[in-house]
């Protein structure tokens, strides 16, 4: 096939080829029916203010009882971390694993901490590792199992004297992937969860399974508390589970009108013919 031929013909492909990215839906009114599955969360990240505890894990899901069953890291006490802005960034690196990464750049240096569960062709840093050994699946692996939602939760808790309050502040918020296309009526919330507020979710949806996708989840997360203690109180958590939904359906594919599919022929053919009496 001659160099020209082949070019338009790649170019018509590759047009398809885009025509089928997978759209996900942010906190989308469109999206309706919302109802978790049980017991269905695949893994969770979390970023929390503690008083010389670990205050950054990644494992089977957010809930931190079993230690077993997570990965952690500890960037600092209550005092170090209250009102300090942190970049965070959840990776899924398809057929490989998860990173999790707090970030932020200092007067002198850049300082990470870095949370991995998985097999991974670059090792990503910090502490990984290729499966939880001891918890409710002992020897679980990388998540694989199918999902369709991400969950943003913020907790900004209060106890019930008052002396105990946590605010989180979300801005900057993104997912970033080579395969999915944020829907037109979808958008993240930067905002400021003050003392009180509870747990509030946003949620990404996928009408498909996000463990079949590279995605990246970022954003910047501000944690503040007013005293030691009450761990819980100022956390920022990411999980991926199921839910069952009702779903947009999606848009017809677009067929070609006549006049173009005639343009499209006429130029193959012209080109064909072109090609023809050169030999």
């Amino acid at each position: 096939m001659k160099p020209r031929l082949f070019a338009l013909v790649f170019a018509v492909c590759l047009f398809a080829a885009d025509a089928h990215a997978a759209a996900i839906y942010v906190n989308d009114p469109l999206i309706t029916n919302i109802t978790p599955v049980a017991n269905s969360t695949i893994y969770g990240a979390k970023y929390r203010i503690s008083q010389g505890n670990w205050d950054l894990s990644l494992g089977m899901s957010d809930d931190t009882a079993n230690a077993a069953t997570y990965l952690q890291a500890n960037p600092g006490n209550t005092s170090a971390l209250s009102g300090i802005t942190w970049n965070f960034r959840l990776q899924h690196i398809l057929g490989e694993g998860i990173v999790f990464t707090l970030f932020r750049s200092t007067p002198t240096a850049l300082v990470q901490h870095i949370l991995s569960w998985g097999t991974f062709t670059s090792p990503p840093g910090g502490s990984t590792d290729d499966f939880l050994p001891n918890g409710g699946n002992p020897g679980t692996l990388t998540p694989v199992r199918p999902y369709n939602a991400l969950n943003i939760t913020a907790k900004a808790l209060s106890q019930a004297n008052g002396t105990q309050t946590g605010t989180v502040t979300l801005a900057n918020l993104a997912l970033s992937s080579p395969t999915l296309t944020l829907s037109p009526g979808s958008a993240f919330i930067n905002t400021t969860y003050l003392p009180g507020s509870g747990l509030t979710t946003q949620r990404i949806f996928l009408n498909g399974d996000f463990s079949q996708h590279n995605y990246t989840l970022t954003g910047l997360v501000t944690l503040s508390k007013n005293t030691n203690g009450c761990d819980e109180c100022a956390a920022l958590s990411l999980t991926g589970s199921s839910v069952t939904a009702g779903f947009p359906q999606p848009p017809a594919a677009a067929v070609p009108e006549p006049t173009s599919l005639g343009l499209i022929a006429g130029g193959l053919l012209l080109l064909a013919l072109g090609s023809f009496r050169r030999r």
